[in-house]
């Protein structure tokens, strides 16, 4: 406990983006007070029972260790770190999104997004800190840093599941016992418990994907065409049509690229509204190559969508095949839960619906200018404000990323 303290102290005299770093760090010594004061009190306990303290004192040793990834967690959470002119907006927006909690955001050495967060059952001071975590290598890179829009969303969704649920688990039920009837019968004790693993390994299966989906869509309501270009670019070192495998399930990413396609920009989403804008562009002088080069991602995107290869490797394996079946059933009811979600959000927004905007050296910020029109995505707020609006942000946009350009050459640090 005093070489934790010890950290703590060290971690207290850092510099961070923002005030959730030095919270953190007070609410973990609040928590390290409290341990010492049970730890104090089974010592002086274990004369009288020895076999119960020492019980106690394990079970308090164990929730200690875990504090430990958290000091890992805040080093890597000083301003000279992490992609400290982002943290300020993406955590002022993770307030909107889940209220009474605190986002800390931190850099890891892993190539992943990942976000921890607590459980609903769990209690403590500390249950009120949530880890994002980015990854180091590309501490500077904002385009890919929309990938957060995916990881704020896993905190929230436990509703659309606590209501969906139910139903689906008889819809799986029915599908796992056909399956199984075809299997040799070793008895009804045996073929119960063989039911329910199958049953819990498709459940996992069908929840891990239909999470993933979510997490995607809402990235695309927030952020428009950035989002599926950054999950492309991250997918590009994968096999775009890998089997959901133990123990993550990660749906196939040409799957989840042609669900945002399908939902986000199609006529259920804000095709429309993305098909004004690129007209707008391309009609614009100064504009019309970038819109020329957006177009032929754009469409290269398409292209690799058609193919079907991810839907075949699904059906390969029988469990996982009745999972999506149950997936592909849940999309539309999951697209308007994000939606309205973000809708939501969005209203109570104190930045009016920018939860990513850009300085004026081109770098990620709470400000109001430049890429964020972009970045803020081609939803209520560009329809609200005019595609002129829309237009003008993006050439404002491409013009901070030329001078972040000339700052990097001539030396200066982003």
């Amino acid at each position: 406990m005093d070489s934790f303290e010890g950290r703590l102290i060290h971690l207290l005299s850092r510099d961070y983006p923002t005030p959730v770093g030095k919270d953190f760090i007070e609410a973990l010594f609040v928590d390290l007070r409290d341990r010492r004061y049970r730890v104090s009190a089974l010592v002086a306990d274990y004369v009288n029972d020895p076999k119960g303290a020492e019980d106690q004192l394990r079970s308090e040793h164990r929730k200690f260790v875990l504090r430990f990834p958290f000091l890992d967690a805040l080093e890597n959470a000083q301003t000279q770190r992490v992609a400290w002119s982002l943290a300020p907006s993406i955590e002022s927006f993770a307030r909107h999104l889940f209220p009474g909690k605190h986002l800390l955001t931190s850099s890891d050495s892993a190539y992943n997004y990942s976000v921890q967060f607590w459980t609903q059952a769990a209690t403590g001071n500390l249950t009120n800190f949530y880890i994002l975590r980015l990854p180091s290598l590309h501490r500077l890179d904002a385009f890919l840093h929309v990938l957060i829009g995916h990881e704020l969303y896993h905190p929230i969704l436990s509703s659309f599941f606590d209501a969906a649920q139910s139903s689906v688990l008889g819809e799986l039920r029915d599908k796992c016992s056909q399956l199984l009837k075809n299997q040799p019968q070793l008895g009804p004790l045996f073929d119960a418990k063989r039911l329910d693993r199958v049953l819990e390994v498709t459940r996992t299966i069908w929840r891990r994907a239909l999470e993933e989906l979510m997490c995607d869509m809402g990235c695309a309501v927030l952020f428009g065409p950035a989002a599926v270009l950054a999950l492309l670019t991250f997918a590009l070192t994968s096999n775009l049509d890998a089997m959901p495998a133990s123990p993550g399930f990660y749906p196939p990413f040409r799957f989840r690229l042609r669900t945002i396609m399908r939902y986000a920009f199609g006529a259920e989403g804000y095709g429309a509204d993305l098909d004004r804008l690129t007209g707008a562009l391309s009609g614009d002088g100064e504009l019309a190559e970038t819109a020329s080069v957006f177009m032929d991602h754009w469409n290269q995107l398409t292209s690799a969508i058609a193919s079907s290869d991810d839907l075949a490797a699904i059906d390969t394996d029988a469990l996982t095949k009745i999972a999506y079946s149950e997936v592909h059933s849940h999309l539309s009811d999951a697209w308007m839960f994000i939606k309205n979600l973000v809708l939501l959000c969005h209203k109570s927004l104190a930045f009016s619906g920018r939860p990513v905007a850009m300085n004026h050296h081109g770098k990620a910020g709470g400000g109001g200018g430049a890429v964020g029109e972009v970045f803020r995505g081609i939803g209520g707020g560009h329809r609200a404000r005019g595609q002129s609006s829309a237009v003008a942000g993006i050439r404002e946009g491409l013009a901070a990323a030329r001078r972040a350009q000339e700052h990097r050459t001539h030396g200066g640090e982003d």
